[in-house]
């Protein structure tokens, strides 16, 4: 604060005696250093915007890579699904199919009698055996 002052009352004295040069000086040196002062927090300012972002890019990078593998996980499991599915109803269709064609023996129309029957028609339309 009393440097301030001081430098103050000498350029006060300065323009005073109409000594402009001493004003100018003084006043440029102050204009430099502060106009340094902001280009060195500017610099440093964006170099640690830059880390920032860097920082914030790896991250992000991460977190795509592992959403990514989850869902090529997920892609997967559902594809082994849908085969699995597909061949479930190629085999339902075939025993269907060998269902509706066959026509169940007379007198087995109860329960465990059908039963029987349907699974023994089943396992023939799997093993491709046409029905007698």
């Amino acid at each position: 604060r009393l440097v301030a002052v001081q430098r103050v009352h000498r350029l006060r004295r300065a323009l005073r005696e109409n000594r402009t040069n001493v004003c100018k000086e003084a006043w440029s040196k102050k204009v430099v250093g502060s106009v340094e002062a902001m280009i060195a927090r500017q610099k440093t300012q964006r170099t640690e915007r830059f880390e920032r972002e860097q920082m914030y890019q790896a991250e992000l990078e991460s977190h795509q890579a592992r959403y990514y593998l989850r869902l090529q996980v997920a892609l997967q499991a559902m594809q082994q699904q849908r085969r699995a599915l597909r061949g479930f109803l190629t085999d339902a269709r075939a025993t269907y199919s060998a269902l509706v064609s066959a026509d169940p023996p007379k007198g087995l129309y109860k329960g465990v009698h059908l039963r029987l029957w349907t699974r023994a028609a089943a396992r023939r339309a799997q093993r491709g055996v046409p029905w007698r």
